[in-house]
């Protein structure tokens, strides 16, 4: 069994799965940027399936360079599918806080790793059903604020100091819908580890049953009828 488990890499057991560093993020973002022209494309006989599979297994080979841990081409491409989601979500709440009517101060602009991502997925077809299209010139610079210089005589006519009411904020929807993403990936993830067990379990029942049929002389040793039970 063990010389079946090193012949399948795949089949070995992840019990804990190191989360995604900065620095892993940053690399991803820029290797796909830099092969966004496959990665983001449309299916051609240029730009095929097997293509776009070696883009990611090449920039999962990268990634793991990196010595933080060692990352499938499915998860690289999983966590920037999630980074693009939370980019998308930040982006449609921007916009309605942006183009919300009555005045008042204007909404906090997204970070620039967001900003970065807005930026190159604009043309995809994941932002394009965003009504208007994606304007990131307003990620680029603060918004000016509406009435920000008075004459002296308006000045001067109303100098009431408002409390403004205390409000969920922009920053606050931001981390609220980040965290719920990152739970889905969590739970996702405890599943997959889950799976894996039970696939390990079932397939020592089968080589056990397999002996037991077969009558091998090879006996069955204590450890081995354990690990097939739990």
């Amino acid at each position: 069994m063990a010389e079946s488990t090193e012949q399948n890499p795949s089949k070995l057991k992840r019990l804990k799965k190191t989360n995604f560093t900065v620095a892993e993020e940053d690399l991803i973002q820029q290797l796909v940027e830099k092969h966004s022209g496959v990665i983001n494309g449309k299916l051609t006989n240029t730009v095929t399936n097997q293509l776009k599979k070696k883009v990611w297994d090449d920039i999962a080979i990268k990634v793991n360079s990196l010595g933080v841990a060692i990352r499938t081409a499915t998860e690289v491409r999983n966590k920037w599918r999630n980074t693009t989601r939370v980019a998308k979500a930040v982006y449609t709440t921007h916009r309605s806080e942006l183009f919300k009517t009555g005045g008042g101060p204007a909404p906090k602009q997204p970070s620039s790793a967001v900003g970065k991502v807005i930026d190159l997925m604009k043309d995809t077809t994941s932002f394009r059903g965003i009504q208007g299209g994606l304007e990131t010139e307003s990620f680029q610079t603060n918004q000016p604020s509406i009435n920000a210089t008075l004459p002296e005589e308006d000045a001067s006519q109303d100098l009431t100091v408002r409390t403004p009411l205390k409000k969920v904020t922009v920053q606050d929807i931001h981390d609220m819908q980040y965290r719920a993403l990152q739970g889905k990936l969590e739970i996702q993830e405890k599943q997959k580890v889950h799976m894996d067990l039970e696939r390990n379990k079932l397939e020592l029942q089968i080589e056990l049953l397999q002996k037991l049929v077969g009558g091998n002389s090879e006996p069955v040793t204590l450890s081995q009828a354990l690990a097939s039970m739990y």
